[in-house]
């Protein structure tokens, strides 16, 4: 199912194994959805968040490189990759409302 990355990656990262395992149990997030809170992770906590339009963030070193990203909307798990292979895609229906709504 996965790539050979992909596995290691999820075995090394228990907890973010388990978030990936209940985002494929739950549907795509609606086409217009409208998050508080998005926030950006890798294995090592926080990179990014923005609350109720405040920004906040935390500053890596370069010797400090993300082995996945996941993006959390309101506290749930709408899209996660690693390297260049997405892992979990809630976001679907969001694109392709925007992408449809552009072209109108």
């Amino acid at each position: 199912m996965y790539s050979e990355r992909v596995q290691e990656v999820l075995i090394k990262y228990p907890s973010w194994a388990c978030r990936v395992q209940s985002a494929f149990n739950a549907p795509p997030l609606a086409s217009d959805y409208s998050a508080c809170v998005i926030e950006v992770f890798d294995q090592q906590g926080l990179l990014y968040g923005q609350a109720w339009g405040v920004l906040y963030e935390t500053q890596r070193l370069l010797e400090q490189p993300s082995e996945f990203i996941a993006w959390c909307l309101d506290d749930q798990l709408a899209l996660l990759f690693v390297d260049d292979e997405i892992v979990v895609n809630r976001l679907s229906l969001i694109v392709q409302s925007e992408a449809m709504q552009s072209c109108m």
